[in-house]
C-alpha cells in the first residue's frame, strides 16, 4: 500500500492511501483508494 499526502492550509494536511494494480497485457494502471483522511484524525499513528 501507498500514500501521499497534500496540504490544505498550514494546520491540515489530508492523506490518500491507495493500491495499484496493473494490467501488463492491455498496459493500464488502476489506483484502488483504499483510506482518505487528515493529520487531525491520524495524527497519533505517525511519527512526523
Amino acid at each position: 500500500m501507498f500514500y501521499t499526502s497534500f496540504k490544505k492550509n498550514k494546520h491540515t494536511q489530508w492523506f490518500v492511501f491507495f493500491n495499484i494494480y496493473t494490467d501488463s497485457l492491455l498496459d493500464i494502471r488502476t489506483f484502488l483508494i483504499r483510506y482518505v483522511s487528515n493529520n487531525h484524525v491520524i495524527a497519533k499513528y505517525f511519527e512526523f
